[in-house]
């Protein structure tokens, strides 16, 4: 009888990462890709200096990126 009921649809949230850097152009998203990848740059200070040029994201989530536990 329930055989019919389709699956529960999963939902996948967009990175936020990835929305800001197809934003960006091409010299902007190396730098920021180069910026994450870095394990020298510490995320709230990613955080902060995108901040500063209007770019707001929160550490947590620079982290999941750099992790390669987001949707990427």
């Amino acid at each position: 009888m329930l055989e019919n009921i389709p699956a529960k649809p999963i939902k996948i949230w967009p990175c936020k990462v990835r929305t800001i850097m197809e934003d960006l152009d091409a010299a902007d998203r190396e730098i920021l890709a180069n910026m994450i990848a870095d394990k020298d740059w510490p995320i709230n200070t990613i955080s902060r200096e995108l901040r500063k040029v209007g770019i707001t994201i929160a550490g947590h989530t620079i982290n999941t990126h750099r992790q390669g536990n987001c949707s990427c």
